[in-house]
């Protein structure tokens, strides 16, 4: 697999199950594990997007070390992937309509804790590395996305 076949099969698993783990680095330089909705958007290929409140600790954590992992596994368990890379937080309304429009559906627990719309930010992901398993095959590709 190239890489652009590694990011075809991100958003083709994105598009079965919009959940992921996202990592990041928490303030005693530790792994900090949550469970995210996060999806990609046309025209930003293998970029990764999530929302969050801006109170949340994993904002501060992101302005401190931007380095981020996720992981994502496919409906029937088949195909995990590993993305590694920067994430920056972005308050911009044209970027927050677009991600809402393609994961808003699969956001119902952020809801929960967050009524208001207008209290959320973006973390945008660049990826630089990607890693995909194919259960079923036994194969594990990895590719460098960096420049």
């Amino acid at each position: 697999m190239n890489s652009r076949e590694l990011l075809d099969a991100l958003e083709r698993v994105l598009d079965s199950s919009s959940r992921g783990v996202m990592a990041t680095v928490d303030s005693q330089g530790g792994p900090r594990l949550r469970w995210m909705v996060a999806g990609t958007l046309r025209g930003a290929s293998g970029y990764v997007y999530a929302v969050t409140s801006p109170g949340f600790r994993k904002v501060a954590e992101l302005d401190k070390n931007p380095r981020v992992s996720w992981m994502f596994q496919d409906e029937k368990m088949d195909e995990i992937i590993h993305l590694r890379g920067e994430a920056r937080v972005v308050d911009n309304p044209s970027l927050k309509a677009d991600v809402l429009e393609a994961i808003g559906k699969d956001l119902a627990n952020f809801w929960r804790a967050n009524a208001m719309e207008s209290d959320l930010v973006v973390i945008e992901t660049v990826p630089d590395e990607i890693e995909v398993f194919s259960v079923s095959r036994g194969e594990r590709t990895r590719a460098s996305l960096a420049e």
